[in-house]
């Protein structure tokens, strides 16, 4: 399985900034993504490159990088680390997907302060991300 994961795009400055989807890199101290269609290319030597590299690189917000569980919600709607989802047929148990690195998997933590181990979405809707106010801004 290839991970896929999402940011917000960094230095958009409009009223509704968006997300990246790809694959997750570092350099440098900087994060990217870089979607499913970058391409190799050649660098250009009058650039001071040379040999091939990844076009399409999207710096994000590092804070916001979040991976894909691989699970959806009964809308279809990919699910990953950060997303609050509802509580299905539990009104009273929504919460917030992360990665546990203990138990190696993801969980979810619930507004009743447990941590349980991310299992049947299927009856379960995603309603937000903990990034929504960023998001906003």
């Amino acid at each position: 399985m290839t991970h896929k994961f999402r940011g917000i795009v960094k230095g958009i400055d409009t009223p509704k900034k968006r997300r990246a989807y790809g694959y997750y890199c570092e350099v440098e101290g900087k994060h990217y993504i870089i979607p499913d269609d970058a391409e190799i290319k050649p660098i250009d030597p009058d650039m001071g490159g040379w040999g091939e590299g990844i076009s399409g690189f999207i710096e994000v917000i590092p804070e916001t990088v979040g991976r894909s569980t691989g699970k959806h919600d009964k809308n279809g709607k990919e699910i990953y680390e950060g997303d609050e989802l509802d509580g299905g047929y539990n009104a009273l148990c929504g919460g917030v997907i992360f990665w546990d690195e203990e138990d190696c998997s993801f969980s979810e933590h619930n507004y009743h302060a447990q941590s349980l181990p991310l299992t049947d979405t299927s009856r379960r809707i995603i309603t937000g991300t903990v990034h929504d106010n960023e998001l906003a801004q």
